[in-house]
This record gives structure tokens, sequence and C-alpha cells, in this order.
């Protein structure tokens, strides 16, 4: 997720540029290990605080985090200056906020006028594993300002803030970000998005689709006509709201085909808990689709997974919202470009999604008509870990 909707209304220096550790690619390959230590890094930010011109209140998990109020000031607030606006759901961030810091910021400057929240940063416990060696980290995402007090600088000063606190209530001084800007340090991954495309005339509707009207009956004919790729497999569809008793020993299942398809695919991702996988088929805005050979579930035979989660994508100029949804884990046994076509079949059968979205650790050429690449790009940074060069394909780690 972008972290930074930072209005540039100062001439500061872009954060990103200026302050992350840097991570020095140029030495042989070697374990990767924490930089600082966390009581060096805990005097450093601590520094940064004090000597910041604004100064900030703030509250850890308080009464005020629950996830209604949350999403509330996320759908508001988390947002940059195009035409188009993520609609997240409470369900959606009450995920993000089980096992984590929910941090909220108000102003000293107007405590005696309002005690309304002028910013959130929301920091999510993770087991990182880089080249086999596991870090606790966080997850760090939906870092928002209110406008009104965007330009202050406040995005330094809310990571330092989340920096300490982490070290205070975690002990753990990593994190990982994902961000739309340039950055100082050598960052461990550059990705686009890719689109697949189902419901077309919604996509026209709500402009993610830019082209002329008369193009439509085009694109349903390249879109909606779908190849009969593994014709010997069928789709098991599981969501919170039609499956709600998901047994113990399938989420075992699940939880460990992840986690070995990770180990052999990439030297960076998240080690999932059974704890996780169980609290992403409780939640429903993540949907899950698993590729059968033998649908009898005592003989189950599990050839590919995608989990995906739901985000509706408002366009403020006529109103009108599409539902994405963005493939958030999985593991394969296909090429993932098969899987996609056969999912987007039935996803467009059964009126699921409007569109799928995905960054490209998926090995799917460009030269396919019916992938859309698209303009929006996310560089992934490990603050505090220092490794040697890795190639985009071998990070894992997948972001809304």
């Amino acid at each position: 997720m972008e972290n930074l909707h930072l209005k540039k209304k100062s001439n500061k220096i872009n954060y990103w540029i200026s302050r992350p550790v840097v991570v020095n690619t140029n030495e042989p390959d070697e374990k990767p290990y924490q930089i600082i230590s966390n009581d060096k890094l805990l005097i450093k930010v601590q520094n940064d605080i004090d000597t910041h011109p604004y100064k900030l209140k703030y509250t850890i998990n308080g009464q005020e985090t629950n996830s209604n109020y949350i999403c509330n000031f996320i759908n508001e607030n988390y947002v940059g200056d195009d035409e188009t606006q993520f609609i997240y759901k409470p369900e959606t961030i009450k995920y993000y906020m089980n096992d984590a810091l929910t941090i909220c910021f108000y102003s000293k400057e107007t405590e005696q006028i309002e005690s309304k929240i002028i910013g959130l940063v929301i920091a999510k416990k993770a087991q990182l594993v880089v080249v086999d060696t596991e870090f606790n980290s966080v997850e760090t995402n939906f870092l928002s300002i209110v406008p009104k007090v965007r330009g202050n600088n406040l995005t330094p000063l809310i990571i330092s803030i989340l920096t300490k606190e982490l070290i205070l209530n975690y002990s753990i001084g990593i994190s990982h970000y994902t961000i739309g800007k340039p950055i100082k340090s050598s960052h461990f991954g550059l990705k686009y998005y890719f689109h697949r495309a189902i419901n077309i005339r919604k996509l026209f509707d709500t402009k993610f689709i830019t082209e002329s009207d008369d193009k439509i009956n085009e694109l349903i004919n390249i879109h909606n006509n779908f190849e009969n790729y593994l014709p010997e497999q069928k789709i098991i569809y599981l969501n919170k709201k039609i499956t709600p008793n998901i047994s113990d020993d399938f989420i075992n299942l699940i939880c460990k085909n992840i986690n070995l398809y990770s180990k052999y695919q990439y030297k960076i991702y998240e080690l999932k808990s059974v704890e996780q996988i169980k609290q992403l088929f409780n939640n429903t805005t993540f949907h899950h689709f698993l590729f059968v050979v033998n649908n009898n579930l005592k003989k189950l035979k599990i050839k590919n997974y995608i989990c995906i989660n739901q985000i509706d994508i408002l366009n403020k100029s006529n109103n009108i919202s599409y539902s994405n949804g963005y493939i958030y884990m999985g593991f394969y046994e296909n090429k993932p470009d098969i899987v996609i076509e056969k999912l987007s079949e039935y996803i467009w059968k059964n009126k699921i999604l409007d569109l799928i979205t995905w960054s490209d650790f998926f090995d799917i050429t460009q030269s396919c008509t019916k992938v859309i690449r698209g303009t929006g790009f996310l560089k992934y940074y490990l603050f505090n870990i220092k490794t040697s060069s890795i190639s985009n394909e071998y990070n894992g780690i997948v972001t809304l």
C-alpha cells in the first residue's frame, strides 16, 4: 500500500530521499542482519521526535480504535489527488489491526479546541524471512494525514514515533514499507500492477477503461471469451458469508502449503501462521478459490489456491464504484496465467468481482491481450536490514 499522501507544500527534503537507514548492496553476498540495534535506534528516533518543530499527541490501540472508526478515517483521508478513491470495509481494516499497533495522532496546538485525530498509522506484526533468515518485523500500512495539516513534514515524525513505540511495545526495530517515492537506500523490489478486466461495462462506467464507448463490445469479446484451461480441475469458492465454518485441519493444510511454496519460490516473504490463515477465512472481504481435481472434501487434491482481498474503488467524479479483487497470496502447481484465466471465468460467471489485480511477482507475459499493465508502481523498502541485492522476482511480499 502506498504509505505517503503528503502534499509538497514546503521546500523540505523528502523523507524517503534523506532519512532511511542506508542498505549497502555493494558488498559480497552475506547473511542479512539488523543494522542498528534497538537501543541505538531508540536513541536516534527519540532525537528525531524531540527536535521536530511540530509536536503531536497520540494514543496506541485506544478506545477510539475500533475498526469502523478507523475505517472511516482511512476512507476520508487515505487518498491521492486523482479522481479515484479506495473504499475499505471495516472487516479489512480489522484484519490489519489485529496483532498490531494502531496509532492515532492529535495536534497539541488544537487540543483546547477539538480532539479529532489528524493522522493515523497501522503496523501489523509479521514474521519476515529474508534469504532463509527469520526476523520479527512489522508491515506498515495506512499512513494517512488530514489535508489541513499536510505539508508540515509530519510523515517522518509519525514514522519516528511509530518506530519508538514498536521498540517499546514489541522489541522490534525492523519494518517493511511500500512507497511510491524515490528513496535514498537500495530498495528490494519495484513492482507494477497488472489487471484482468472482468465486468467490462462497469469498468467503462467507472472510467477505469477510458476507451470510447464504441469499444465496449470489442473488449467484451476479448475479455469475456475464456479459454478452456484446466478442464480437469474444478474451483471451490470459500467465503465467510457462504462457508462460516472451516475445519482446523483444512486451515493447517493451507498454511503448510503457503509457507512451503513461499520458501521454494522467494527469497523475501512473510511466514504465515495458522492463526493468520484462520483470520483470513473468518473475514468476509477475503475470497478463497481452490483448484481441485477431486472435489470430494475427504479426498481433496488441491492443485492451485488463490486468496483475494476485495476493495471497492470509487470514481469521485461520477460517484460510481467497482469491486477490485487484489490477489493477496496463494500457491500454484500450474502456470499462473492459466490459473488466473480460469479464475477470471469463474468470477465472471458467478458475478463476484469486476476486476482482478496483482503485482508482477506472477510470471505472466505482457503480450497477453487479456492482461492490462497498470501505470502505478510501488517500491518495497526494508527498514534496518542489511542484505545483498535481491532481484524482483524473488520478492514474495504482497500489499494492496
